[in-house]
């Protein structure tokens, strides 16, 4: 295997669609890109000492990469034109390690760690259908049925900008909007509305169940996931608590394996304070019934049960003390952070 002082050396590791930039055994490429209005991720690595280069996509009708337009939808018209309407979106992957590929349009690289790059393919993989809508999940009315509990819609260029985040670059955008106009956000001045990834992301995969996320962008050292957070996602949840922390919505969605995570091994508070009252802890919201948040019953018996092995409390059970403590002026600021 080659090693990174050598990159000068292996042409054949050029990347596709970038030729300024190299792809190594520990550094990956990542390309957002378009062509018309449509827009397409590259994501280029090493496996073996061989170049791999993968093209991951949003459509709504399940069409090929090759010749990508706006998507009209998957057999339902122009209902997808209408906000707050969906249609069934599909994630394409296509291997053109073998292919040559078309460098038209605006595009923007970014050099990543491979396992930040593997990540947010993997997501792809594991997630091959989402539902679409033209207007972006950041649409006034989009996001006022994500409030209600609705499942997300994504256009394009949303979702590309969401799963980014996997990669950790986070693109900045307005938090509603009517429309998100992909030559917009894939253009050369993208690179300057990018962001470390931050509290809100850490929200963003808890709430998805990302584990492999959240350990490719925040390490144990040095990261605070007890800081709270408002405004991070949208959801019935947040709307109810108003200020909460990663636990917390891990918790409150039912995902297991990030409540285990976020406990073991980045020392999250089980009975830290949340809420506009502070008055929830990770146990309260693991036994709220949280209107249309769509948890299953048996998620929230195994959090409820690994909560209370690991120390956790319903509020009313907190001692005086025990409530200064876990108070969020004692623990961690709040982040009033506006996410995509």
């Amino acid at each position: 295997m080659r090693k990174s002082d050598d990159r000068s050396l292996s042409v054949d590791y050029k990347s596709k669609f970038d030729d300024k930039l190299i792809i190594t055994s520990e550094m990956s490429i990542v390309t957002l890109f378009r062509r018309g209005l449509h827009a397409e991720i590259g994501i280029e690595y090493l496996n073996e000492d061989n170049a791999v280069c993968k093209m991951v996509h949003l459509t709504g009708r399940g069409s090929s990469s090759e010749n990508s337009k706006i998507s009209l939808g998957n057999g339902s018209g122009f209902s997808q034109f209408i906000p707050g309407v969906s249609s069934e979106g599909v994630v394409q992957i296509l291997n053109l390690s073998n292919k040559r590929v078309k460098k038209d349009g605006e595009s923007i690289s970014w050099e990543v760690n491979k396992e930040k790059a593997l990540a947010l393919l993997h997501y792809a993989e594991r997630n091959p259908l989402q539902k679409f809508n033209i207007y972006g999940h950041s649409n006034f009315v989009n996001r006022m049925q994500q409030l209600a509990g609705y499942e997300e819609f994504y256009s394009c260029i949303s979702w590309a900008c969401a799963v980014l985040n996997i990669a950790g670059i986070n693109i900045k955008y307005d938090t509603v909007n009517l429309f998100i106009y992909t030559p917009y956000l894939v253009s050369k001045s993208t690179i300057e509305k990018t962001s470390p990834v931050d509290i809100t992301t850490l929200c963003k995969f808890a709430k998805t169940g990302n584990t492999e996320a959240i350990i490719a962008n925040f390490p144990p050292e040095g990261s605070n996931v007890n800081e709270l957070t408002s405004y991070a996602t949208s959801g019935p949840v947040e709307t109810f608590l108003g200020t909460y922390s990663p636990l917390s919505i891990a918790v409150s969605y039912g995902q297991y394996e990030v409540v285990k995570l976020l406990i073991e091994k980045y020392h999250a508070l089980p009975n830290q304070l949340v809420g506009r009252r502070e008055d929830h802890t990770a146990l309260d919201c693991a036994y709220r019934n949280f209107w249309f948040s769509g948890v299953d019953e048996s998620a929230k018996e195994a959090v409820q049960n690994y909560l209370k092995s690991n120390g956790g409390k319903l509020y009313t059970d907190l001692n005086h003390q025990e409530k200064i403590v876990a108070s969020r002026s004692e623990e961690s600021s709040v982040s009033k952070t506006a996410g995509m």
